[in-house]
């Protein structure tokens, strides 16, 4: 009954609505099918009209293929174009970039940084940055390297290392191309700011050497402490270097001589690359060869930053230094107003700790390195070393004549040319003394004080007194020291035309100790070394034979001192003393005659054998033996 209700029911739904268009037609034209694919699970086929049984609605329900799974057809994804990202313009600051914005430096880094954003390569940006380090440089900074470079000599790697140690909270650490270029601009006078010009004006305007170095005494003490720290060799200028100086002048007509496209473009041109490669000076205008080689040689003469600073002197070596030698009674100096160093009646010191308030440091020892250096430059003859580069020593000489020769040689007022006579023992004392066994020169470390000065005498009392005494005047020849070039010369005018040694000279050995501070009360070395040094220096002629005329010597010298001192006016006090001044007296004698003998059998041109015999000079309490070469 059911089954015959539903059949009626699909039959009068048959009859009211027959669609127009086939469903399954419209379906397969709006999507069709793939090629072995059944029909749908419901396009079921209603066109079948002669179904008249249960069993036969079963069967056609069985005939119905199942739904099965649709295979997966790959499909490309829609192509979409990337939205460019509007990154904000990195700025200097956030990349530790300090250097102003209208530098050099500063626009290459800024193309730099265009470039690698350009190229979307942000992730590089920080090595390229790394690789250009840049660094800021403030007005201390410049003050302390434009001080360094006019007081100090030494090579770019010692100024690097000062200017580090000095200024140690710097954001980029000072390497030598920085450096470099650095002060090639502030010598160009490359307007980058206000401040630089106003740095070299105050270091520079001062054309006094030593009126300038007054002025920054305080950098100059905390550069010199900073050296001495971190074990650098650095000396100090005695005077300006030329090549300075030619530079600071030419910056005075910077624009004159700056051609036009420096002066719109004034970094224009490649920067020196090579450590000898001499940068060219932008104040001098390109000329042809000929217009170049008839400038003056200092104004055309440059020399790169990182070369060394300083003049190679003579090697020293250590075997040449010696610094336990015995240390001679009397040693000389000579100094004018120009010398190195402090010189005067209160002492002596050295350029290289001249101006300091504090003790001198220890000496060095004589094997190191830096001893090496600073004994070369002090004992080279070069006088572009000895009158530029302060050393730590005071020279000494232990020849009186030579000294008494160098106050004629030496520069300065003629007023200021003195020399002093220094007690060897009591100045190796205080401090330590070196010899140069090559020039049998003698070197004192650091400083002598007064105590070991004997006295100080000036080369206008020495002309006074031999003028005022003709005998003095013809045991000196002053003249001879005067217009001869050198000792060697003036010895053979000496030998050449030779003063006897009698009563005359004895009594000019006398003034002239005298005025050398020698009394009764002096020590007896002290006064047989000075005898010696003017017997044998002036090459006076002994004759050992002439007894007669050695007593006439010793008794007009002693004359001489007995006069000067109230002291010995009484008989017994000249019993006492004056066998102390004869004996000092003939030992000098023998000393001079000696060293006479040594050096005439040295002598290349004059060696030949020698005849000796002993003299027996006759004294009052000893007999003094010595050698003598009868010629």
């Amino acid at each position: 009954m059911v089954l015959k209700k539903h059949r009626d029911l699909e039959a009068s739904t048959e009859a009211k609505f027959t669609p127009a268009i086939n469903t399954t037609t419209l379906r397969s034209a709006s999507r069709p099918e793939p090629s072995g694919s059944t029909s749908n699970l419901n396009s079921i086929n209603y066109n079948n009209e002669h179904i008249t049984s249960e069993d036969e609605l079963e069967i056609i329900l069985s005939n119905i293929p199942q739904r099965t799974a649709t295979p997966a057809v790959p499909q490309t994804p829609r192509r979409q174009t990337p939205q460019r990202s509007q990154n904000p313009k990195t700025s200097n600051a956030h990349f530790g970039l300090l250097t102003p914005p209208g530098s050099t430096s500063s626009n290459r880094i800024q193309k730099s940084v265009g470039k690698a954003v350009s190229k979307k390569k942000v992730s590089n940006l920080y090595d390229k940055l790394t690789t250009r380090r840049c660094h800021s440089w403030t007005a201390d900074e410049r003050r302390v390297l434009c001080v360094l470079k006019r007081f100090f000599a030494a090579d770019i790697l010692s100024f690097t290392a000062v200017l580090n140690k000095i200024f140690p909270k710097a954001l980029v650490p000072f390497t030598t191309g920085m450096v470099n270029m650095q002060y090639t601009e502030i010598r160009a006078g490359k307007q980058c700011s206000v401040e630089s010009d106003e740095v070299w004006s105050a270091v520079w305007d001062v054309s006094n050497f030593y009126t300038a170095r007054q002025n920054f005494g305080s950098d100059l003490e905390k550069i010199e402490e900073t050296a001495s720290e971190i074990g650098m060799l650095l000396s100090s200028r005695l005077e300006d270097d030329l090549r300075n100086i030619t530079y600071a002048e030419s910056r005075k007509v910077a624009l004159q001589n700056r051609p036009d496209k420096f002066r719109e473009v004034p970094n224009a041109g490649k920067r020196m690359t090579g450590p000898r490669q001499a940068p060219p000076s932008p104040t001098i205008r390109q000329q042809s060869i000929t217009e170049q080689a008839s400038q003056p040689v200092a104004r055309r003469r440059t020399m790169s930053l990182t070369a060394p600073a300083f003049i190679d002197g003579p090697a020293i070596r250590h075997a040449e230094i010696q610094p336990d030698g015995e240390v001679p009674t009397l040693l000389f100096r000579a100094f004018s107003d120009i010398s190195a160093g402090v010189n005067g009646e209160e002492g002596f010191r050295a350029g290289q700790f001249m101006g300091r308030q504090n003790a001198v440091p220890p000496p060095l020892d004589p094997n190191d390195a830096r001893f090496a250096w600073d004994a070369s430059n002090h004992l080279s003859q070069s006088c572009e070393i000895a009158s530029k580069i302060a050393t730590p020593f005071v020279s000494l000489s232990p020849s009186l004549v030579w000294c008494v020769q160098r106050l004629y040689k030496m520069a300065g007022d003629e007023d200021s040319k003195k020399f002093a006579i220094i007690i060897g023992p009591l100045a190796d004392a205080h401090t330590r003394l070196y010899k140069m066994s090559a020039s049998m020169e003698w070197f004192a470390w650091g400083e002598i004080g007064q105590g070991a000065i004997s006295t100080v005498i000036g080369r206008r009392y020495l002309e006074n007194l031999a003028q005022a005494s003709p005998a003095v005047g013809a045991v000196l020849r002053l003249d001879v020291l005067e217009k001869t070039t050198n000792m060697l010369k003036a010895r053979e005018e000496f030998k050449a035309h030779p003063v006897q040694l009698d009563g005359r000279s004895g009594m000019a050995i006398g003034k002239i100790c005298l005025l050398f501070g020698i009394s009764f009360h002096s020590d007896q070395a002290v006064i047989t070394e000075l005898i010696f040094h003017i017997l044998q220096g002036w090459a006076i002629a002994i004759d050992i034979e002439d007894t007669e005329a050695l007593e006439q010597a010793f008794g007009t010298f002693i004359g001489q001192l007995e006069a000067s001192d109230c002291s010995v006016v009484l008989a017994s006090a000249i019993s006492i003393m004056r066998p102390k001044m004869r004996e000092a007296f003939y030992k000098a004698i023998q000393q001079a005659a000696q060293e006479l003998l040594k050096e005439n059998s040295t002598r290349p041109n004059q060696r030949r054998r020698a005849h000796r015999r002993v003299i027996t000079v006759a004294c009052e309490d000893e007999f003094i033996r010595y050698s003598v070469a009868v010629c």
